[in-house]
């Protein structure tokens, strides 16, 4: 950005010029290094949760069957006789396995391997939009968006129709793992081709560009994502381990290559101790616990930004009302608030999860959402008592604003400093919630939850099933707690250096 020799020291940096409240924020936040590390290190978590399963899942990236290979040889691996000729050839299960709900049944996997397609892709297509997708002004780039997301959704929707007439016709099964390996580049190709063909490139507003390249990027991939999680896809069951030892077969594995689910029933398999093949050991069921730890995160981080993004949009809500009109409103909302914390949190959790019939991630996520919006609200109500009588309150009242206009773009977005650092801490409790009720075998028993793998470990008295999750708990919780001090003093004026 270039300097301004007018604009106001307070607010500058004697190399970088003007500088926003963000980015002051953001520059003191990196003056902490504990908090900073942190930050880093719960940015490798959520990486790890993206790659994991091109680490460990028992399907090869490659598999080449020859046509030597006996179909009787092929048929004891494959449970299904009509899927045993789709094996021949060159093939590339690990892509099918990523989208396939018998290797994955909880959408929380689905959504972390469609990420693992998408992220890539749009970094490739974001660089292509700053580098070249210049308009002349703003409409010119809300037409062009608007024709590209229509025609990139139309395809989609063309691709998924082509699919099932296909898959219909043949009598086979909807194979969305190809139409995952090729409809996301595909998407690519159009966005480059629409840039160049179409839309070309002037020489203004490149950052609003790169600014709203979210927004279509989010509607294309949102539709996909829902296109993947309204089909039940599920290929027969396929034991790629035994057809690799096959003669004359080839095949590329994961380096681990067995999934969290795996099952291994000989009983000189189970409860393993450390080793090479299971750096972590096994469970009682012969599971891989380290690759089960891995899978976890995933579990872990979800429910904690799921269940906080829940008591968020409640508390804000709930106490915005509240700390804005005041009288009887306010008087409403803070009886409900009194009730809500009368009960214990753990014990009020514990409660409406036994109303739950089958128990599940997403229902574990509400519960946590639904008790824990109650800090959030009184926060955000003591900010609009001292807000709302503000000058810039009063001149959007004296102006006409409607009050949902003021309270959510003008008061709210002044209140959300405390809300933020709250948000941090709760992710760290809601994800230590979710553990704890896991521990008490109330969770949702087929997901590889981090106290899951520590209720193993109480019923098998295995000290490794104890301390892999209970560190992998405390490192992550004691994290999400530094960067939540970190915003915290970034935030405070009185410690801004």
């Amino acid at each position: 950005m270039s300097k301004d020799s007018n604009t106001d020291n307070s607010a500058t940096d004697p190399e970088d010029g003007y500088r926003s409240y963000p980015e002051i924020v953001w520059g003191q936040f990196r003056q902490y290094p504990l908090s900073y590390a942190s930050l880093m290190g719960i940015g490798v978590l959520f990486l790890i949760a993206l790659v994991v399963p091109a680490f460990a899942l028992n399907s090869p990236f490659l598999l080449i069957v020859p046509e030597s290979v006996p179909e009787s040889a092929l048929r004891q691996y494959v449970q299904g006789g009509d899927a045993v000729q789709a094996l021949y050839g060159t093939s590339f299960p690990w892509f099918y396995a990523l989208f396939d709900l018998n290797f994955f049944e909880n959408n929380i996997d689905i959504f972390f391997n469609f990420l693992l397609f998408t992220i890539p892709l749009n970094v490739v297509v974001w660089f292509v939009y700053q580098t070249v997708a210049d308009f002349e002004s703003d409409r010119a780039f809300v037409e062009a968006r608007g024709r590209f997301i229509g025609v990139s959704l139309g395809l989609q929707v063309t691709a998924v129709i082509a699919v099932l007439i296909v898959a219909t016709s043949s009598g086979g099964t909807v194979d969305l793992g190809t139409y995952a390996i090729y409809s996301l580049p595909a998407n690519v190709l159009i966005g480059v081709l629409w840039v160049y063909l179409v839309d070309p490139p002037t020489d203004a507003l490149r950052n609003q560009t790169i600014k709203n390249f979210v927004y279509f990027s989010l509607a294309i991939h949102a539709v996909t994502l829902a296109t993947f999680l309204g089909f039940d896809f599920r290929q027969p069951y396929v034991n790629y381990r035994g057809i690799a030892d096959l003669e004359g077969v080839q095949a590329v594995f994961p380096f681990f290559d067995f999934s969290y689910r795996n099952i291994n029933i000989g009983a000189q398999m189970t409860s393993q101790g450390p080793s090479w093949a299971h750096w972590l050991g096994t469970d009682a069921q012969g599971r891989d616990v380290f690759v089960r730890l891995l899978y976890g995160t995933r579990i872990s981080l979800t429910i904690g930004i799921i269940a906080m993004a829940i008591a968020t949009a409640i508390g804000m809500f709930v106490g915005s009302l509240g700390g804005y009109f005041g009288g009887w409103v306010d008087a409403i909302v803070l009886r409900v608030i009194e009730v809500f914390l009368v009960f214990p949190a753990f014990y009020l959790i514990l409660t409406l999860s036994g109303f739950v019939k089958e128990p599940s991630v997403f229902y574990v996520m509400g519960i946590i959402g639904i008790v824990y919006w109650t800090g959030i609200a009184r926060l955000v109500r003591g900010e609009f008592l001292r807000l709302r009588e503000e000058d810039f309150v009063q001149a959007a009242k004296a102006l006409g604003l409607p009050e949902r206009r003021i309270i959510f773009r003008h008061v709210l977005p002044n209140a959300l400093g405390p809300v933020l650092v709250n948000v941090t801490f709760g992710i760290a409790g809601a994800i230590l919630f979710e553990a704890t009720i896991s521990f008490l075998g109330v969770g949702d028993p087929t997901a590889p939850t981090w106290g899951q793998i520590l209720n193993g470990a109480r019923e098998n008295y295995r000290l490794i099933l104890m301390l892999a999750p209970g560190f992998a708990l405390f490192v992550t919780i004691t994290m999400l707690n530094l960067v939540g001090e970190g915003i915290r003093d970034a935030m405070d004026p009185k410690l801004r250096k």
